[in-house]
């Protein structure tokens, strides 16, 4: 589901797609058929990103792929136990 349509445009389907996010370009190129159903630039874009699309044609994610994704999940935690021990020593100053 696209949370703003307004900002969907061929550009940011095309950013997300040369990023490797194929199923959000796909996505936003999908919304972008529907408001111009005849258009088949957008028509053969998804065919080609389909074709493209390990989850489309059965074949695995690469390592590199699944390690970035990993590793993003690992900072994002790592920065929220940071933030949480802070909050606790701020908390433990301030009602001792």
């Amino acid at each position: 589901m696209i949370k703003h349509p307004e900002y969907v445009t061929v550009s940011l389907a095309k950013t997300y797609a040369s990023q490797g996010h194929i199923q959000k370009a796909l996505e936003l190129y999908r919304h972008l058929l529907q408001n111009a159903p005849d258009d088949q630039t957008l028509k053969n874009t998804i065919s080609e990103l389909e074709n493209a699309d390990p989850a489309f044609t059965g074949q695995a994610f690469s390592k590199k792929t699944d390690l970035a994704g990993l590793f993003e999940s690992w900072v994002e935690w790592t920065l929220k136990y940071k933030r949480i021990r802070a909050l606790k020593r701020l908390k433990s100053r301030i009602f001792p």
